[in-house]
């Protein structure tokens, strides 16, 4: 894991390949709470929890989770130091364990409005300590209080890009049942920064394939959080080096820097780090 500053130069590289004490095998969501980094290292079933300066402080491992759940879902780490973690299990969706793994709770979430594109959520956690759940395929939002209850949801499939892209997919599936558990997330990442949700977006049409598991994917849909979802814009993000859009997203994230908020973008395809200001 590597660790750039804002000038995109490289200060730090956290932990490496393995399975040792503070070792990743096939890394990806990471949360940051309480000035603590923590990582799903999905090849060793566990997570890895760093201070910020990259010191190695610990490993968890989840006990006791309901059902046929792992760990290979979304996840974000609460105030509390509690984990919640997104499933593909319907009757257990939405879990909950406490700073050392165990089992504490599970909560359901709302029907999917397109129950074939079920899959887990991106999970993130507002500055009022609010969960947020980004339904990757079937592209809809939830936001739920610390308690799990749920206190608002926006289907953004209604919109017409969305739409699109669902069609795009039907048609995929109807004319290849072979794919017929394909992951082609709609939504494929998404951060929160200054009451603001910036969701990555991958954009088909009838004419795209799913040769790329990820779609067309430059797209950014903004959404104010607070009192209420709404969407408030939409971006195209400008990569000069890459040869095709859609295949190039790995990393996204977003900060406030000085009263306005950055973003950062890493390429798989150029191994490129793009680097983005936002302005309303």
């Amino acid at each position: 894991m590597l660790v750039p500053n804002h000038e995109l130069e490289l200060v730090n590289q956290i932990g490496g390949s393995g399975r040792g004490p503070g070792e990743v095998n096939r890394p990806s969501f990471l949360s940051i709470s309480n000035q603590r980094l923590y990582v799903l290292d999905g090849g060793n079933n566990r997570y890895n929890t760093y201070e910020l300066d990259g010191t190695y402080r610990g490993q968890i491992q989840l006990t006791d989770a309901p059902g046929s759940a792992t760990i290979d879902g979304g996840f974000t780490v609460s105030a509390d130091g509690h984990i919640w973690l997104s499933t593909r299990e319907e009757d257990h969706p939405l879990l909950r364990f406490d700073g050392e793994g165990t089992f504490f709770a599970s909560y359901p979430i709302p029907s999917s409005p397109h129950p074939i594109y079920h899959h887990t959520s991106h999970l993130l956690t507002t500055d009022q300590q609010d969960l947020l759940s980004i339904r990757m395929m079937d592209a809809s939002l939830e936001r739920f209080n610390q308690e799990g209850e749920l206190m608002d949801q926006m289907d953004l499939s209604v919109y017409p890009e969305i739409r699109r892209t669902h069609k795009a997919l039907d048609i995929t599936l109807a004319s290849e049942p072979d794919l017929n558990n394909v992951f082609a997330p709609v939504l494929v990442n998404a951060a929160y920064c200054q009451g603001k949700l910036f969701i990555l977006t991958a954009l088909l049409d009838e004419n795209s394939s799913l040769s790329s598991p990820q779609g067309n994917i430059n797209h950014v849909l903004v959404c104010k959080v607070y009192p209420s979802f709404r969407l408030t814009d939409y971006l195209i993000l400008d990569m000069p080096h890459e040869i095709e859009a859609e295949h190039i997203i790995e990393g996204f994230s977003a900060y406030e820097r000085e009263g306005t908020i950055h973003f950062l973008v890493t390429s798989f395809n150029s191994n490129l780090i793009y680097a983005y200001q936002y302005t309303p």
